[in-house]
């Protein structure tokens, strides 16, 4: 059935196209197909003149599909002249350009109409690292090598996991004017370090995560931009925070947490798996609040209303990306795909932007093909895609 009503979408779209009135989205879907092939462009032109559309309808006048393939042939028998009847097929061809493309997809051309295999390719781990002096590595080419800045190795940069030297007690009073390093993932992206108190990140793609080489005495504060998973060494009489946009900060002693703060996001949102987090935000009027988080609650403040909300949640779903997965509940097809836009490296544009709100539930393995991910998504919801290079254009299915 799915196969037939494939046929039928060429068929619509070349009735449209004959009609001008296809929409963006339909032209790239049709430019697809038409491009994928060179028979299949020999076949619509053929199929689109007027005269190879009449010798079709005159072969299927005994077929008698409806009622209204029967009015249509008697109309035509009836006409009296050639001008009459190259005017109503015009309107015809709803009708008889989709039985024509499904005759064609069962003739000796024998082929998967607008299924194509997508060459979009997951993400992989690589990231940038900015010293402190404005210098920069490339981790992803350097899969193992030592970091060093000022002639002294500060990390070691082994199987995409970047690990700094842990601090050295003796020497923490001289090291109180702290050091930065900038840690940045770009589209198709991801990393993870150890930071040299022991703290474990794991860091998403268009990311960024900015840390000192070495903590000062009394303090333990990094500053993130997109979104990281935190598994932050334990430490009472030096507390861990964690610096967001808006004048956001989470608080910790030692927990496992995820955070997503992307700056094209709607909402900042953190999540506790372990342990204790207090998060301090600023509400509409600027006054500051401070919301203290256990195991699978969420903290998700609204960057444009100011408002917030702390909520339960099955914590091991925010942090799935870091172990190869997305998973996703009741979760709006805008917002995933925008993840799959970080991590494929690819852009996404809509029909009309309510698609943008269908909700989704489902598991997809980070490094599946991207044409499987796109073949999960149409099972779980009445959507379809057509793709231009590394474009998505995303359309209400066929019922």
């Amino acid at each position: 059935m799915e196969k037939f009503s494939k046929e039928f979408r060429v068929g619509e779209l070349l009735f449209k196209q004959r009609i001008e009135s296809l929409s963006p989205v339909e032209e790239i879907e049709l430019s697809t197909w038409l491009e994928s092939d060179n028979k299949n462009e020999l076949f619509a032109n053929s199929l689109l003149s007027d005269e190879d559309l009449a010798e079709q309808i005159s072969k299927r006048k005994s077929v008698r599909t409806n009622s209204a393939l029967q009015k249509v042939n008697e109309k035509i028998d009836s006409a009296k002249t050639r001008r009459l009847v190259i005017n109503f097929l015009k309107y015809a061809a709803v009708i008889f350009l989709p039985i024509a493309a499904v005759w064609f997809a069962n003739s000796t051309y024998n082929q998967s109409l607008l299924v194509q295999e997508i060459l979009i390719e997951p993400g992989s781990p690589k990231a940038v690292l900015m010293l402190a002096d404005g210098s920069s590595v490339d981790l992803g080419a350097q899969k193992n090598k030592s970091i060093q800045f000022e002639n002294e190795v500060v990390a070691r940069n082994v199987n995409s996991n970047l690990i700094y030297s842990q601090l050295n007690e003796n020497n923490q009073e001289q090291n109180l004017i702290e050091k930065f390093n900038t840690l940045l993932t770009p589209l198709k992206g991801e990393y993870s370090t150890t930071l040299s108190d022991g703290t474990k990140v794991w860091l998403n793609s268009s990311s960024s995560l900015r840390y000192p080489v070495q903590f000062s005495k009394n303090k333990r504060k990094v500053y993130l931009l997109g979104e990281a998973y935190f598994e932050v060494a334990k430490n009472e009489t030096k507390p861990f925070y964690v610096v967001l946009e808006n004048g956001m900060e989470v608080r910790v002693l030692g927990t496992k947490f995820n955070i997503m703060s992307y700056g094209d996001e709607d909402l900042v949102e953190t999540t506790l798996l372990e342990g204790k987090v207090q998060v301090t935000s600023k509400n509409v009027n600027g006054c500051e609040q401070k919301n203290i988080l256990i195991p699978n609650q969420q903290f998700s403040f609204n960057k444009e209303s100011k408002k917030s909300e702390v909520k339960f949640v099955d914590a091991s779903i925010y942090a799935s990306w870091k172990d190869g997965l997305f998973i996703f509940e009741n979760e709006k097809l805008g917002v995933f795909m925008r993840k799959l836009e970080r991590w494929y490296g690819c852009g996404i544009v809509y029909e009309n932007e309510e698609l943008m709100n269908i909700s989704f539930t489902g598991e997809i393995k980070k490094y599946e093909n991207f044409s499987s991910v796109l073949k999960m998504l149409k099972l779980t919801e009445d959507i379809d895609f057509a793709v231009e290079g590394n474009v998505i254009y995303v359309r209400k299915g066929l019922k």
